[in-house]
């Protein structure tokens, strides 16, 4: 696995740099990014059964700082695999929003969306024989927030815990073979979350080598890889894993 979006992740210190001056206030928003960069991170290592706890900060001055929220996976309109966040209230950052989704850590604000930090969605790296790449390996690895719905605002600290409901791939190589001649991959995030995205996937094909033959569309938020060989010829190992996470107030 390759790392990507390298060098474009991004603090909040300086888009509110007179929050994060204002003492509590901004060691709450500190604290809360931390907090969910830690989930991410740990969401992304789960397996079937696994759980962790997490404790978050939403007050600052005595008060309710904003609203920890879970919106569950859209089933019925197969859009949206589900995410949490939390939004700002009655501060100097009202209306900043910080939401994991599908792997990545997203900022929503005025109206614009940017990721905060690399996403986990799709990793790709060469497999070589006598120093030369032979096959391309494509990694998709899906994160589901799916249970209830629910917001909450707090005077205190609160604990959730993060419990991996099922942990499986769709789809893997058999006997160590590559599976695919092509990767279209399609996402599926979101509406207020997209120009975000658009971003990501231009900044993924522009480090990516060339000889990958990887392409975007990020209007329609497509991304394609052709590999290394013409059609008719498999030189991709694409695995496609999905890990559903139950997240609770404890």
């Amino acid at each position: 696995m390759i790392g990507i979006f390298t060098g474009l992740a991004v603090t909040l210190y300086s888009a509110y740099s007179r929050a994060a001056s204002r003492g509590e206030e901004g060691e709450t928003l500190n604290s809360v990014l931390a907090t969910l960069l830690q989930a991410k991170e740990r969401m992304e290592a789960l397996e079937n059964g696994e759980t962790f706890l997490l404790s978050f900060k939403l007050n600052a001055g005595g008060r309710a700082a904003g609203t920890l929220w879970v919106k569950p996976e859209n089933r019925a309109k197969s859009e949206n695999l589900g995410r949490m966040g939390f939004t700002f209230r009655g501060m100097e950052m009202e209306g900043l929003t910080l939401v994991l989704e599908d792997g990545a850590l997203i900022r929503l604000s005025g109206g614009s969306s940017d990721l905060l930090s690399p996403s986990s969605l799709v990793g790709m790296s060469e497999v070589r024989e006598n120093g030369q790449p032979r096959w391309l390996r494509v990694d998709v690895h899906h994160l589901v927030v799916e249970n209830y719905e629910f917001q909450l605002a707090s005077t205190s600290p609160v604990s959730l815990r993060f419990t991996c409901t099922s942990d499986n791939y769709r789809e893997k190589p058999e006997n160590g073979r590559p599976n695919r001649e092509n990767v279209v991959l399609r996402l599926e995030v979101s509406a207020e979350d997209r120009e975000a995205w658009r971003k990501y996937l231009t900044y993924l094909v522009s480090v990516l080598p060339p000889y990958y033959r990887v392409s975007a569309d990020p209007a329609t938020l497509t991304l394609t890889v052709l590999g290394f060989e013409d059609p008719g010829v498999k030189d991709i190992l694409y695995y496609e894993r999905w890990t559903r996470v139950r997240v609770e107030v404890v």
